[in-house]
């Protein structure tokens, strides 16, 4: 097990927020449970958007950040197009929980 920093914490949460909220990202795919599926395999098998020409110092980075109040161990959680009430439109969710027991 990797043990990283608040800091270092708080970046990887916000890069997965950026990787699977962006806008661009449209037809991605949720990420409902821990690395991936109930196997636990980590892949993601329908992935067709992301490679090594899109992927690279100039085209992909960081959109955005939001501070938490602790290191983010768990898996965070990813569900696009959820009907969220208030909101008109369906909208990503990404769902994210730190270490002293605080939900975003």
């Amino acid at each position: 097990m990797i043990f990283l920093n608040r800091r270092s914490c708080i970046q990887f949460v916000f890069l997965a927020l950026v990787i699977f909220v962006a806008p661009q990202a449209r037809g991605q795919v949720d990420v409902l449970t821990q690395h991936n599926d109930n196997a636990r395999s980590g892949a993601n098998l329908k992935e067709t958007k992301l490679n090594t020409s899109n992927v690279n110092k100039d085209r992909f980075g960081k959109l955005a950040s939001r501070a938490v109040d602790g290191n983010v161990y768990a898996q965070p959680l990813v569900v696009s197009g959820a009907h969220v009430t208030g909101r008109e439109a369906p909208t990503n969710i990404v769902i994210v929980a730190t270490e002293n027991n605080s939900v975003y």
